[in-house]
């Protein structure tokens, strides 16, 4: 096999990789995968082409890789090869997707501590046939990934999506006939036909493709996170996010036109359990509502509005959301426009974490107020939130505070008197009769 990587950095890489392996945890084990990816079997990708990691089949993405991309600033892979650093844990099965379709060349793979490299794979897969669904236009037999769907062209007629190119005249299933402008009136009092003045539609949304290779949504992203430019582990992370929380997006869009102005709403609700850190929309508003972003007006409250580029195509960063909780996004232009419009528009999520929820105990008391509890003195903690103990009370508990030792209560002596009283006199009685009866013995007459 071609050699991938400057051979001064493999035995440090291995030790590394041997290291990390170990201190993690007992189970968490980091491996590389190194290898190629070939095309209906016989072509091989060129750079650029996204090699996702995916654990035990799942659709949430790990890690995405590009082919001819290096790992680290520190190493150089050869053109049209991939490395993918991955931790898992023992014993789960590894899977990879090219251009989000599975591979089946080399996997699945083992998680497995005594396997720490992985060389030479080949990852083989076969573009999706028209009609099919896709994420990338070079991940369809034609090239063209258009709404989600594999087709012919660049557009495609019967799809629901009246696109730039579409005409009533070209495709009027997807680009419905409009209304004549109003003529004479035929009598007094009767309107002409007017053009639709609104409509909706609940799009569903998909994982985001456009920050693989959108430079300038790229940009627009790393200013609106104020963070400087992004790694490539950073921009893996919102690609791999997008996957995991599109689903929990509950997406309205409307449009509402009259002579002088149209306004087009995106509603989102999020549905998941996760409070969601910077969340950002990317949408791409068709040039039939306005030809540039200068003559859009949009607001987003809470939200920070970038400009992606004049075309128009904005970004909206949110820096927090919560679960059921709802944004609206609104363009608004001084024109009336068809409201068909709205079946052109491109909107993508994506986000940089996500976070368990946290929450707050009740209030059940005031801070420091006491109760009694049993034969504990308990005080209300400074939140409110729980009773403590604070004392224990020797002699009992009683209106919110401990009870004070008893006094001890006066000896009466008077029933020890009397007894003594009557046991002296008693005893003195005795030894006087004792006394009597030994002097009359002493003078009574003997006997012979």
């Amino acid at each position: 096999m071609t050699k991938i990587i400057k051979s001064g950095y493999l035995l440090a890489l291995i030790t590394a990789l041997f290291i990390v392996s170990a201190a993690t945890s007992v189970t968490a084990v980091l491996i590389r995968f190194e290898g190629t990816v070939v095309i209906n079997g016989t072509n091989f990708t060129a750079n650029g082409a996204p090699v996702s990691v995916h654990i035990n089949n799942s659709n949430t993405t790990v890690r995405t890789k590009f082919v001819g991309q290096n790992e680290s600033s520190q190493e150089t892979i050869a053109s049209g090869y991939f490395i993918i650093d991955l931790s898992c844990q023992q014993t789960e099965n590894i899977t990879f997707r090219v251009y989000n379709i599975t591979a089946n060349g080399s996997t699945p793979q083992v998680c497995n501590s005594s396997t720490l490299f992985v060389q030479g794979m080949t990852l083989y897969f076969n573009k999706t046939p028209n009609s099919e669904p896709c994420y990338y236009n070079l991940g369809c037999t034609s090239n063209f990934c258009v709404h989600n769907v594999c087709r012919a062209s660049s557009t495609f007629c019967g799809d629901g999506f009246c696109d730039s190119g579409e005409t009533n005249a070209t495709c009027s299933a997807d680009c419905p006939t409009p209304s004549p402008s109003p003529g004479p009136s035929p009598g007094p009092g009767a309107p002409g036909p007017e053009e639709p003045k609104n409509a909706s539609q609940r799009p569903v949304l998909v994982p985001g493709v456009g920050l693989i290779n959108n430079t300038k949504l790229l940009a627009a992203i790393e200013k609106v996170l104020a963070k400087g430019t992004l790694s490539d582990q950073a921009r893996e992370n919102l690609l791999r996010l997008s996957a995991s929380i599109v689903s929990d997006i509950e997406t309205t869009r409307s449009i509402d036109t009259s002579a002088t102005e149209s306004t087009i709403k995106t509603t989102m609700k999020y549905k998941g359990t996760k409070k969601v850190k910077n969340f950002i929309v990317y949408e791409k508003i068709p040039k039939t509502f306005a030809q540039t972003a200068s003559k859009i007006t949009v607001s987003a409250p809470s939200g920070t509005i970038e400009v992606v580029e004049a075309d128009p195509e904005y970004v909206i960063k949110y820096s927090e959301i919560s679960p059921n909780q709802e944004i609206t996004i609104t363009y608004k232009v001084a024109e009336k426009v068809a409201t068909t419009v709205i079946n052109s528009m491109v909107t993508e999520v994506y986000a940089e974490s996500l976070e368990d929820i946290v929450t707050a105990p009740p209030v059940i008391c005031n801070a420091g107020d006491k109760r009694c509890s049993g034969n504990n003195l308990e005080t209300c903690n400074q939140d409110g939130t729980a009773w403590a103990v604070s004392e224990a009370c020797d002699y009992g508990c009683e209106n919110n505070a401990c009870k004070a030792k008893p006094a001890e209560a006066a000896v009466d002596y008077t029933p020890i008197v009397i007894a003594a009283i009557v046991i002296a006199i008693v005893a003195a009685f005795g030894v006087y009769y004792a006394m009597g009866y030994r002097k009359k013995k002493s003078f009574a007459p003997k006997l012979r």
